[in-house]
């Protein structure tokens, strides 16, 4: 441990110094058998921005140690925050001690005096500090007490009679600052989709974790037209109306609202769902992409917590089409006519499937979706024909309304749309 008083710019050498002239009746003179120990917390964790004591203790000291003052320094660690010019006396200070402290460049000098040994172990004083508001999450450093020096020599840590074992306990300050937390924006978007087929793009947000309770998200979001024929929003932990379009030629939409804290920090902000359009290439692929908004040409923050704008890492998505079967006809690729009859159409209760035409010998796959995107039933089989009751998979009865059948089967795709009307 190096004894030189501490120059660096981002750490602050505490220099306490209590002092007294008292004689030890020589019943008392007798050396203590104990170790006595000065500390500092282990892992002190506070809040950004607020307030909080840090406590210098010490223990396993008696009468018989004639303690009397003690002069060392407590370096902490200004980068992360303030430290009060002003120490706070402890509970362990003899009643009526003396004790003052002022600040010296960087160094904060106490000085005091009592005239009884001192005999209480517990906190011998306070630090009033302030973790600063901008330190990232968990941030944790050391604080450490340092034997200072005089004219090149060493001084002890405390100074007494009988000149007892002291050892020095080292800790740290952690700080946790939730609204410097990391943001993430991510899309989800399916892979593959057949044209014509529903298609479902979700937006995820994790590090979604401030002090005041809620995180204000803007940014811009990019769909291109030509994927949809149409497209809704459905809510999530931010509401469907919190995402406009703002651009129908470009299919920029503005997002921008507040999110609640989820559990976690992580939840989805809301899904895009729609059917793709029927006239779309084959394997055509489109991005869907998170860009920061603007004013007047200046980018804004995607994210901001408090009065604070934390990191935001974004991912896009992307969707591949794949385009119905083609036959050929008059040396000309035309798109194949639907192959899925479903009869009667509409119904009320039980409606009938059949696909048509040859088959391969693989099996055969049917999804039925609503208009939006969402499975309510899946079947997988051998034969080309099925029914269905106008239930979902778990038995519940689905509401009236339009629905849309995909079947496939090998390379081929087929989709139906159906109305069912109780």
């Amino acid at each position: 441990m190096k004894g030189s008083r501490c120059r660096s710019a981002n750490t602050l050498t505490l220099v306490l110094f209590l002092a007294a002239s008292w004689i030890l009746p020589s019943t008392a003179r007798a050396k203590s058998l104990g170790e006595i120990v000065l500390s500092v917390p282990v892992d002190t964790v506070v809040e950004a921005g607020q307030q909080f004591l840090l406590p210098v203790r010490i223990s396993g000291v008696t009468v018989l140690d004639s303690v009397t003052s003690f002069n060392f320094g407590v370096r902490v660690p200004l980068d992360i925050m303030l430290v009060d010019t002003a120490a706070v006396k402890g509970p362990a200070l003899p009643s009526g001690a003396g004790f003052s402290s002022a600040k010296r460049d960087s160094v904060i000098v106490v000085g005091g005096y009592w005239t009884l040994p001192l005999a209480n172990n517990g906190t011998l004083f306070f630090l009033r500090c302030t973790p600063k508001g901008d330190v990232p999450d968990n941030t944790s450093r050391e604080v450490r007490l340092e034997r200072l020096s005089q004219n090149g020599t060493l001084l002890y840590y405390l100074n007494e009679r009988n000149k007892p074992p002291c050892t020095a306990q080292n800790g740290s300050v952690r700080v946790r600052n939730l609204n410097m937390v990391p943001v993430r924006i991510a899309v989800l978007a399916d892979s593959s989709v057949d044209a014509g087929s529903p298609c479902s793009i979700q937006v995820q947000g994790g590090g979604l974790l401030s002090f005041s309770g809620t995180t204000a998200l803007q940014f811009a979001l990019t769909v291109p037209p030509a994927l949809y024929q149409s497209v809704s929003v459905q809510g999530g932990l931010l509401p469907a109306d919190a995402v406009t379009l703002a651009d129908a030629g470009s299919g920029l939409f503005r997002v921008s609202g507040s999110v609640p804290n989820p559990v976690g920090g992580t939840g989805t902000l809301f899904t895009m769902q729609g059917l793709t359009k029927q006239d779309i290439p084959d394997s055509t692929v489109f991005t869907i992409s998170i860009e920061r908004l603007s004013d007047g040409g200046n980018p804004l923050p995607y994210a901001r917590k408090g009065d604070q704008t934390p990191d935001c890492a974004v991912s896009n998505g992307a969707v591949t089409v794949r385009s119905p079967v083609s036959v050929a006809h008059g040396g000309a690729a035309i798109p194949a006519r639907s192959e899925v009859t479903a009869y009667p159409n509409p119904f009320n209760a039980v409606i009938t499937f059949r696909v048509h035409g040859p088959l391969s010998d693989g099996p055969i796959d049917a999804t039925i979706f609503t208009v939006l995107g969402t499975v309510v039933r899946r079947w997988s089989q051998s034969t080309p024909e099925w029914t269905w009751d106008g239930r979902d998979a778990s038995g519940v009865s689905v509401a009236s309304g339009v629905y849309v059948v995909v079947v496939r089967n090998g390379e081929k795709t087929w989709q139906k749309r159906v109305t069912l009307l109780r």
